[in-house]
């Protein structure tokens, strides 16, 4: 087994539990225009095949996807590679799958995107999604993730982390290393997690990623260094999304 996993800490934040709403048999058209609803962006919104979950995240919750974001994004800038954060951004393969990730990036393809509005019928899928997961949800994750050809995703339960690489038959196959980010294990990662919740100072907390990423001796020293392009493993050009 190759899941990592935190140590247990009293929960220091009090928030309501988060609220999942699923509706079957929902049209895409429906689903599009509930997407499209002024003051919907809070929402997230899960769409599979005709099933629709909605969830509003706690404030724990959207902690953990800023910091899962922050940490990407300066190690990013230690290390030298690119990086495109697409926070929660819709990705859609129209009348199938509609799926916003608590954070998306793309790494080895972001010079593909670079200065793009992305579609998924002609541009590759982020190369990582993901998923914060404090409450279960009621949809089949990877499934979804498979229908939008993502490489690799992050699921994290507050207390475990996987991560999942896209296999050329379709599945998702568990990992103790990220293919997008070689030089960062998944003990690396929810060390780093738990740090913050001890530092409880953001900036603090930012400074130790950073500290621990020149320890790692891979600092880049000649300028950015830019990522080949990756094809997702099975992409079909028939895939289309917004």
């Amino acid at each position: 087994m190759s899941t990592a996993t935190l140590a247990p800490k009293p929960q220091t934040i009090q928030a309501e539990p988060e609220t999942r709403l699923v509706l079957d048999d929902v049209p895409w058209e429906l689903y599009e225009r509930l997407r499209e609803l002024p003051g919907s962006r809070n929402i997230r919104m899960t769409f599979d095949r005709g099933r629709l979950e909605l969830m509003s995240p706690s404030q724990p919750h959207e902690q953990y996807a800023v910091r899962f974001e922050h940490m990407i994004v300066e190690l990013s800038r230690h290390f030298g590679f690119s990086c495109n954060p697409l926070r929660t951004t819709t990705w859609k393969k129209p009348e199938q799958t509609g799926k916003e990730a608590d954070a998306c990036f793309y790494l080895a393809n972001a010079p593909r995107v670079r200065k793009k509005i992305i579609k998924l019928s002609v541009d590759p899928p982020p190369d990582l999604a993901i998923e914060v997961e404090l409450s279960p949800s009621s949809t089949d994750i990877e499934s979804i993730y498979t229908n939008l050809r993502v490489p690799e995703i992050w699921r994290f339960d507050g207390q475990s982390l996987r991560i999942l690489v896209l296999q050329a038959d379709g599945t998702y196959r568990e990992s103790t290393h990220s293919p997008s980010l070689p030089f960062l294990p998944s003990e690396a990662v929810l060390s780093l997690l738990r740090e913050a919740e001890d530092l409880d100072d953001h900036r603090a907390w930012m400074e130790r990623v950073a500290q621990w990423a020149r320890k790692q001796g891979h600092r880049a020293t000649t300028g950015k260094k830019k990522n080949p392009p990756r094809k997702p493993p099975g992409r079909r050009r028939g895939d289309t999304g917004e």
